[in-house]
């Protein structure tokens, strides 16, 4: 099966002067995750976090000025240490907050 770049797909890919290893935890460890992922000053709230093939991530993103935005991502792959695959949906439910 080929892979190829579909319509509503973003493809994004970033190089760190780091071991591969320790990025890839960055990843798997939901504690380390949450303190780096999103834009700068906003913080998050995991509800789910399932980093296996299929598993789901629902989380919540918190602007500085009290926004939320309740995020679903499901895992597509991963290549250990190489690359991560996840799935943005619009299907959220994260207790009192649904979209």
């Amino acid at each position: 099966m080929t892979s190829s770049i579909g319509v509503n797909e973003i493809v994004s890919s970033r190089e760190f002067e780091a071991p591969r290893e320790l990025l890839f935890q960055a990843w798997k460890n939901p504690d380390l995750l949450a303190r780096w992922w999103g834009p700068k000053g906003f913080t998050n709230t995991f509800h789910e976090f399932d980093m296996k093939p299929g598993g789901a991530w629902r989380f919540i993103m918190h602007e500085p000025n009290g926004a939320d935005y309740p995020n679903h991502r499901i895992r597509r792959n991963s290549s250990k240490p190489r690359r991560t695959a996840l799935k943005a949906t619009n299907r959220i439910s994260t207790g009192s907050v649904s979209c």
